[in-house]
């Protein structure tokens, strides 16, 4: 015995199978799209895996290519030789007071008779070598800044301490 479906049911049957349809075809609209934001993900990550390694290679032969002051050339073979280094032409000696560089002249380290300094000298064999960080964390010249905060706090001790 055959069942029939009332003219009622019929639409709403042929509703479903609309929505139904409408749904289908969202979701794969939107697996479609998921799929191809994997692709340009996995193609963004390949890129970026590529510039890394370019970046890595750069590097390594930055390394390579440059020297820190001290390290021993051709010409010094012994730690004589490298005290013995000279600066520019024309000049007695190329070991300079970091602290005392100025508009890039330096003064010679050490300190004269009678000579008096800020602070003590931190030497390096040539001017441009006052360039690189020491192995301290306050090593080399005081900023500015610094110095004036330090100094205003020196004063407003000094006026609390006569105000009491």
């Amino acid at each position: 015995m055959k069942e029939e479906l009332t003219k009622n049911e019929k639409s709403k049957l042929k509703k479903i199978k609309i929505q139904l349809k409408k749904s289908a075809a969202k979701h794969a609209k939107q697996a479609r799209q998921a799929t191809d934001i994997a692709k340009a993900s996995e193609k963004s990550s390949e890129l970026h895996n590529q510039q890394v390694d370019v970046i890595d290679k750069m590097l390594d032969e930055k390394k390579k290519k440059r020297k820190k002051a001290g390290t021993e050339s051709s010409k010094e073979s012994s730690l004589r030789d490298w005290f013995k280094r000279k600066g520019a032409p024309g000049k007695k000696g190329g070991w300079v007071d970091c602290n005392t560089c100025r508009k890039g002249k330096c003064k010679p380290c050490g300190r004269k008779k009678g000579e008096k300094r800020a602070k003590y000298p931190s030497c390096r064999p040539t001017p441009a070598a006052c360039k690189e960080r020491g192995r301290g964390k306050t090593w080399g010249k005081k900023s500015k800044k610094g110095m004036k905060e330090s100094f205003e706090r020196i004063k407003e001790l000094v006026r609390e301490e006569l105000t009491n």
